[in-house]
């Protein structure tokens, strides 16, 4: 998936910070390959780019969770 995010991300984790986003369910994150505790490797795709900073494709730690919250009937993925 693109996303105008990526070059954010690139920004932030080149400046050394350990980052950890929500993201939503309609972001599909194939499954490259599964780590030991059940999280795994994907691919963001870079967005549009510009000319001085093109896009760039992202490899991300995918950790998958629910979270219940009060007054629905299902936990969110």
């Amino acid at each position: 998936m693109r996303t105008p995010g990526a070059h954010l991300w690139q920004h932030l984790a080149a400046a050394g910070a350990d980052l950890l986003w929500r993201i939503p369910d309609i972001w599909k994150l194939p499954v490259e390959d599964v780590l030991a505790d059940g999280s795994w490797i994907s691919t963001v795709r870079g967005g549009r780019g510009c000319s001085v900073c093109p896009p760039q494709d992202i490899r991300v730690r995918v950790i998958e969770y629910s979270l219940d919250l009060p007054g629905r009937d299902q936990a969110e993925r």
